[in-house]
């Protein structure tokens, strides 16, 4: 009898296990997509991905995001929540005399309020590499990917040569100041295109990769204007913008509407970035989402427009905003269209199901890559 007693009591107490079990019908679960891991003293460490919720990409999911240093002390620990798609991204800031080795950064996403008694939050983490400031520029993986590309025929010289001569003017690439050769190469060479796919896939360094770039400057297949070319900066204090500045500005901007100048505050992902806390999403075009491009297209715009670097946004006149009342236009940032670098650098598509609905479709970049002109439709 007792004996039985005990056994109704053991299935009773393991059906309240499943019963308990089977409410946890939610899970929040982040995900962490970053393309660099090395970084130096004084940059900043920018983790981005999107959280899961149910399996479903989830906006206004909080996140706690923290960073620890290889004296495992925490230095970083604030809180963001995930935008449209379930994407966030955050900044971190290195000190110049922070600490050199692996520092392990968190992200912990939590449970919406409602739903606390049945949901199981989860965290992913990364590590990352902090080297000395003085340590070369790491050539980001954007341009690895399109080395891959340029040397399976995926995108064109013009394209592959443009990320080069992109990478060279900012210092990323150095090479060594060359008089061109009087006969200019016909194009460019096999071996160039092989040594490419070798170091796409790891098979050798950067400095062998460098290597055929320097030939290519030296044969004048790239042209890069050079150091003595470029006007020493002014010891001046800044004063703010003057009116040449302002109008210097203006002279982007097409057409009657807004054309913003300001600071951008926030890099959302390849196509979408906040310029003085206002939503700006790139016209035209279509970059991948961060899970499914590893955030090439978002390195990117990280590399040429960085968080405090000034932007102007000239409005699209025919289509104001998208559906989420994200303000739509051209990005001009660092002396760059950046709509027309993404479409030439292979990092986004041209999103031609809104060619007829907006202002750029007659621009060269847009029908370049596939807007249809006037006397074509």
């Amino acid at each position: 009898m007792i004996k039985s007693m005990l056994v109704i009591v053991v299935i009773l107490f393991s059906s309240n296990i499943i019963i308990l079990d089977s409410f946890q019908t939610h899970v929040s679960s982040p995900i962490i997509t970053s393309d660099k891991t090395n970084y130096k003293q004084g940059e900043n460490i920018i983790i981005s991905g999107w959280v899961e919720y149910n399996d479903e990409p989830t906006s206004d999911v909080l996140l706690q995001i923290t960073a620890t240093n290889p004296n495992e002390t925490k230095i970083f620990d604030e809180y963001t929540t995930s935008e449209i798609d379930g994407v966030f991204a955050i900044s971190i800031p290195i000190p110049t005399d922070a600490e050199i080795g692996d520092y392990s950064i968190q992200v912990i996403s939590q449970c919406r309020e409602i739903h606390r008694e049945v949901c199981t939050h989860q965290y992913e983490s990364l590590s990352v590499i902090v080297d000395d400031e003085s340590n070369q520029n790491e050539i980001p993986s954007w341009i690895r990917n399109n080395a891959a590309w340029w040397a399976d025929g995926s995108i064109d010289d013009q394209t592959f040569v443009s990320g080069i001569e992109f990478l060279i003017k900012e210092g990323t690439i150095s090479i060594p100041a060359t008089q061109p050769r009087e006969e200019k190469s016909d194009g460019i060479p096999d071996w160039i295109r092989t040594n490419a796919a070798w170091w796409a896939d790891g098979m050798i360094s950067d400095f062998d990769f460098v290597k055929g770039i320097e030939y290519l400057v030296g044969s004048g297949t790239i042209r890069v204007q050079t150091s003595s070319q470029i006007d020493p900066p002014s010891l001046e204090l800044d004063a703010g913008p003057s009116d040449d500045d302002v109008e210097s500005e203006n002279a982007l901007c097409l057409g009657t509407t807004r054309c913003i100048s300001g600071t951008v505050t926030k890099i959302v992902d390849g196509d979408t970035l906040h310029v003085d806390d206002e939503i700006i999403r790139f016209a035209l075009v279509d970059a991948p989402k961060i899970k499914y491009d590893g955030g090439q297209s978002l390195g990117f715009i990280e590399q040429i427009c960085p968080v405090g670097s000034t932007a102007v946004v000239d409005q699209d006149d025919m289509q104001l905003e998208d559906k989420y009342g994200r303000l739509l236009g051209v990005v001009y940032c660092n002396d760059m269209n950046l709509n027309k670098e993404l479409l030439d650098l292979g990092l986004g598509d041209l999103y031609s199901a809104f060619c007829d609905q907006s202002e750029f479709s007659t621009q060269p970049w847009a029908l370049k890559h596939g807007c249809e002109s006037d006397s074509e439709r």
